[in-house]
């Protein structure tokens, strides 16, 4: 089983790469978001996530939502999305990427 990789912020843990759900260019992945804000956005990558742990808030496209165990979003292309997690508790997703390039990610 993979291991959890720490970013910026954030740490992923690979559930399904898209050999393994015979979909090109999609993986499907834990994303385990720690206290603070990460904001970016991707030009090419739709992301959908649904929360299954912790309370936090994000900012997509200017409108802001709240988070918790149950919500789900999608954010496509080109939409500027910032997570904000204000807990020392961790605020955790399933993230589905479709049309997946790892360099296809910018700070705002």
């Amino acid at each position: 089983m993979t291991n959890w990789v720490e970013k910026e912020g954030y740490s992923t843990k690979y559930l399904a790469s898209n050999d393994e759900i015979d979909c090109k260019n999609s993986e499907i992945q834990l994303v385990r978001l720690k206290k603070g804000k990460y904001s970016h956005y991707h030009k090419k990558k739709t992301e959908i996530f649904y929360f299954i742990k912790g309370y936090g808030k994000a900012i997509i496209d200017g409108k802001e939502i709240f988070l918790k165990s149950g919500t789900f979003i999608i954010v496509k292309p080109n939409v500027r999305h910032t997570f904000i997690n204000e807990s020392e508790n961790i605020l955790e997703a399933i993230n589905i990427k479709t049309n997946n390039d790892p360099k296809d990610t910018y700070a705002d």
